[in-house]
Parts: structure tokens; C-alpha cells; sequence
């Protein structure tokens, strides 16, 4: 019989965790703006073997709180396969392949968004089948902090990766609008055929009628047709509000994203509540 255990609310450790390789997992830490996610599993075998979850900072900063956790977890300092980092920034900017260069992307993202050079650091991803950068920056101390105190490789990652390569596999002729709902605000993309056309990110939401507002206001840039074009729904969404969005639009699609979670749910649900772990175990 397995056996685990939750050390408080907020962190789940497997019984057996100090009797397996830890070089053959992966260590992923999710970054939020006010909070952060981190787990220890391995892909392969599909096992969760460690898990903990800050959902409010409240005084502490991310290097304080991940400080904080290096000194009291003995786990995290052993090495590991590799580790990923996802980040949710507040800005990102999107720059076709052909604009792209190491060089300029500096001055191409100071001139959109705010970036300081001087505690910031550029990362990319890369997505092929839309032939674009995703650049977005992180913090140049935090950067910093993981390089001296974690044993392995590290990747970083756009929180929103996994739901952009989920909105992929979705196969149709129409024009395609999808949004996200996160911690922190909302995300709406469109793409048309294999291509991505529009994409618009706010982490300042207030209210419920804001979201309204902002989701009819992205539709009316996209020039989406309320009776022909289809909104996809990635995640959760208020039901109040998808009531008040059927009004108006006739074909809305919600999206089973667990479906694509290689983990089991009851993998899953040893992870504290809200952890969030389906954008990471991916």
C-alpha cells in the first residue's frame, strides 16, 4: 500500500522519498507573482514524491521564501536530472523568427514593455509551428539565486507554454479564439490555421465586469463572428460568466485540459490544494 503524508497544508512528502535516486527526478518550480509552486517528481514513472505550496508570500519576497525553504528542506539541496522553471512575468512580447536576433531583443522589449537591464534577465521560448519568439524577462537576482543552489540544469518557461501548446492540437478551419483564466489575470490568443495572430495578456483584473469587457473588447480586434467563429475555454471559468458569454456567442468549446496531463489524478490530488500543477506535469 502507498504511503505519504501531508507535513502541513501547504507541503506533501512521500513516505518513502529518502529511499529513491533523486538524480533521476526532476525538480520544477512554478514562480507567480504572489506565490510559488514547487515539486519533485519523476515523468517517466509518472510519481509525485514531493510538494510544496505558497499561495501568499504575505512579507516574504520569492528569494526570501525560496531562501527560506533551501535552508529547511535537505531535499532540495540534492542533485537532480534537471529542473524547470516557470515563470508568470507581468509583460511578454511576441517577435516573429525573421525579427529575431540575441543582439537587438534588449532594445525590441525596453521599447514594449518595461524592462530594466540592469535586474533583468531575457528568456525565450521558442515556438516552431507559429515560427515566433516569446520573450518575456526575469528577475536578474532570482536567476541568480537558483544557478548557485540548485545541482543541475536549468530551463525556463513561460507559465502560459503548456496551455499556448495545448490550443495547438486543436484542429479547425474557423478562426480560433481561446482564453485562459490564471491566478492573476487572463490571457486571449487567436490563431488562424497554424498561425498565431493575436495575443493579449492583463494581470490587472478587478472585477467581473472587467474580464466582460476586456474578453468583448479582444473579440471586436480580432473581428470575430459571434455566430460562425468558436471561443475555446482553457481551465476553469465562472459560471456566471460563461452564462453572460453564451449570450452572445453561439459556439463556446470548454477544453479538457487534464485530459493532456500525463499524470494520474491521484498523483495529482497529493499535491496541496491550488498548487496548480497541470501547466507544470505536462
Amino acid at each position: 500500500m502507498e504511503t505519504g503524508n501531508l507535513a502541513n497544508h501547504n507541503t506533501y512528502k512521500h513516505a518513502l522519498i529518502n529511499q529513491i535516486n533523486l538524480e533521476q527526478c526532476i525538480l520544477s518550480i512554478r514562480i507567480l507573482p504572489d506565490g510559488l509552486s514547487l515539486f519533485i517528481h519523476q515523468g517517466e514513472e509518472q510519481k509525485l514524491w514531493y510538494s510544496h505550496y505558497e499561495p501568499k508570500l504575505d512579507t516574504l519576497s520569492i528569494l526570501e521564501c525560496l531562501s527560506k525553504l533551501w535552508k529547511e528542506e535537505p531535499l532540495l539541496r540534492q542533485h537532480f536530472a534537471n529542473c524547470r522553471i516557470f515563470i508568470e512575468p507581468l509583460h511578454s512580447i511576441w517577435v516573429p523568427a525573421t525579427l529575431f536576433s540575441p543582439e537587438t531583443i534588449g532594445l525590441i522589449l525596453e521599447t514594449q514593455v518595461p524592462f530594466e537591464e540592469d535586474h533583468q534577465i531575457i528568456k525565450t521560448d521558442f515556438h516552431f509551428s507559429w515560427d515566433a519568439y516569446h520573450v518575456y524577462s526575469v528577475n536578474k537576482y532570482l536567476v541568480e539565486f537558483l544557478g548557485k543552489n540548485v545541482d543541475c540544469e536549468i530551463n525556463y518557461f513561460h507559465d502560459l507554454n503548456f496551455v499556448f501548446n495545448y490550443s495547438k492540437q486543436v484542429k479547425s478551419i474557423q478562426k480560433k479564439v481561446f482564453y485562459a483564466e490564471g491566478d492573476s489575470g487572463v490571457d486571449i490568443w487567436m490563431l488562424e490555421g497554424s498561425n498565431l495572430v493575436f495575443h493579449q495578456s492583463f494581470k490587472d483584473i478587478l472585477s467581473h465586469e472587467d474580464i466582460i469587457y476586456r474578453i468583448f473588447s479582444c473579440l471586436e480586434v480580432t473581428d470575430f463572428d459571434f455566430v460562425d467563429d468558436i471561443l475555446y475555454l482553457i481551465g476553469d471559468i465562472d459560471s456566471v460568466r460563461y452564462d453572460q458569454l453564451y449570450m452572445y456567442i453561439k459556439s463556446i468549446h470548454k477544453l479538457d485540459y487534464l485530459s493532456e496531463v500525463k499524470f494520474a489524478q491521484k498523483e495529482i490530488k497529493k499535491a496541496p490544494k491550488g498548487a496548480l500543477m497541470y501547466r507544470i506535469l505536462e
